[in-house]
């Protein structure tokens, strides 16, 4: 598997980095499938993710599991993921996973404001997949949704501007074959 990794800087100085996502059919070992349907406590990464999905609109009809990598009948694929949707017939899960020891998910689950904003627009993208979006489409709602927070003045606009810049400066994946 290929990923590529971009980093910048936000305004206050902190770090972003950017891996390339993939929308992956990876199986999940019998723990990982049971555990998946718990409510997690109140960790700090379940608070990173409520406070992103503030800023998803309330009507999806999916949810986020949060999966430890090390519970995956492939741990290793997983951790070269922020994030993956799971194929299952003719469509998805309705379930967007997050890697517990992604990068963009740990800043978020520390309190970094920008991660957090970050952590919904990665959101938005798998959700994109989940409706049967293309790695194109998935990049343009991403896009769009940072867009949108830049217009409203929730993300500062340099810091914005860098993240979108990272965005177009991603490569194609295997996974975009069908966009073709």
């Amino acid at each position: 598997m290929t990923r590529s990794i971009r980093t910048l800087r936000t305004l206050d100085g902190a770090r972003i980095v950017l891996w390339t996502l993939a929308t992956v059919a990876l199986p999940l070992s019998d723990h990982a499938r049971a555990s998946e349907t718990r409510r997690l406590p109140q960790t700090p990464e379940r608070r990173a993710v409520d406070a992103a999905l503030q800023y998803i609109p309330a009507s999806r009809d999916w949810e986020v599991v949060v999966i430890d990598p090390e519970f995956a009948a492939d741990p290793a694929a997983i951790r070269a993921l922020d994030a993956f949707t799971v194929r299952e017939g003719a469509g998805f899960r309705k379930k967007v996973y997050l890697n517990r020891e992604s990068r963009i998910l740990q800043e978020a689950a520390k309190g970094v404001d920008f991660y957090v904003k970050v952590l919904a627009a990665l959101l938005v993208h798998e959700a994109e997949h989940l409706k049967g979006g293309t790695e194109s489409a998935a990049r343009r709602a991403e896009r769009q949704f940072i867009q949108d927070l830049m217009a409203h003045g929730v993300v500062p606009t340099e810091d914005g501007l860098r993240y979108l810049a990272l965005l177009r400066l991603q490569p194609e994946g295997p996974h975009d074959r069908s966009d073709r």
